[in-house]
């Protein structure tokens, strides 16, 4: 199987054909990419998922398998602090080649996550779902705060900012706009 013939067969392939073709090429071309180029693909891959509104195929099959390599596991839990945030996920700091991709792939995980919840309960009744939410705010509010002193990653904080702005904006629509801020350190 060539790369340009698995490439093909992602032309117009339905979710779990398109699920089992990524599995396939992750696995068969991993091993003979470079890192680097596996996961710039990886990510690429994941931004034309989330364009194809295939959240959960981004979150799994590129965003959360370029998020592996690092020892953190449990990322349903908020990272209370920067320094715990940089240690995990930066331990080499931000001159590291894969800094922008794990930026990226944090944020990418984030809209990931937040779409399939508003996919399964658009007005946010369930108290998990806002809760999701509120983890979600804090999430991007510390990758934006790490980010910050960082220049060449102006364009995550520009992102960060639509997102946040989005979030809060669905939030203040069906009535939580007062929870955003009053539950929000609960939550955490």
């Amino acid at each position: 199987t060539s790369l340009s013939s698995s490439a093909s067969e992602l032309s117009n392939p339905q979710p779990p054909q398109l699920a089992t073709t990524l599995f396939n090429i992750w696995t068969k071309f991993k091993p003979r990419l470079p890192d680097w180029y596996y996961n710039e693909k990886l990510i690429k891959v994941g931004d034309l998922l989330m364009q194809m509104k295939e959240y959960k195929l981004a979150l799994l099959q590129c965003y959360g398998r370029y998020l592996e390599q690092f020892s953190y596991r449990n990322f349903d839990e908020v990272i209370p602090e920067v320094h715990q945030f940089k240690s995990i996920f930066f331990p080499n700091g931000f001159r590291d080649k894969n800094t922008t991709l794990t930026f990226h792939a944090l944020q990418g995980r984030n809209i990931c996550i937040y779409q399939m919840v508003c996919s399964n309960d658009t007005n946010l009744h369930n108290p998990e779902s806002l809760r999701t939410c509120f983890r979600i705010l804090f999430s991007l509010r510390l990758i934006m705060q790490v980010t910050l002193p960082q220049e060449q990653l102006c364009w995550l904080i520009y992102n960060g900012t639509v997102h946040i702005y989005t979030i809060c904006r669905h939030l203040m629509s069906i009535g939580q706009s007062a929870k955003v801020w009053h539950d929000k350190l609960e939550v955490l």
